[in-house]
């Protein structure tokens, strides 16, 4: 990622990078609608409620591991406690997002846990 970008007198450019994850994943969250409050009620709803989709980037840890993962997602979707189904491939769980760690102009880096 692009921390800085920076341009001297001269006209030369310095750039400031963060190497964030060495195996990101593209996923998508399953956003719970309206009319079901639990995620037991996910699948038994009977159409009071829609999906709705977040797509987001998965970050491993520094271990390349999923324990201690990070999301980035769009700015401003961020929302403490929410809880989501994460879409990967033919699997699903869910997670319940729990802080902001970074934000930028346009995107947002959030820790999460599994349930």
């Amino acid at each position: 990622m692009i921390r800085r970008l920076h341009t001297d007198a001269d006209r030369k450019v310095r750039v400031g990078i963060e190497l964030l994850a060495k195996k990101p994943a593209s996923v998508w969250l399953r956003v719970l609608g309206k009319g079901a409050d639990r995620i037991s009620n996910w699948e038994s709803s009977s159409g009071t409620f829609s999906y709705d989709y977040l797509p987001v980037i998965l970050l491993p840890d520094e271990h390349n591991a999923y324990l201690n993962a990070t999301l980035l997602m769009e700015s401003g979707k961020f929302v403490a406690d929410t809880i989501y189904q994460m879409m990967m491939g033919e699997k699903s769980r869910e997670i319940k997002l729990i802080r902001l760690l970074a934000e930028g102009e346009d995107f947002e880096q959030v820790a999460f846990e599994w349930l």
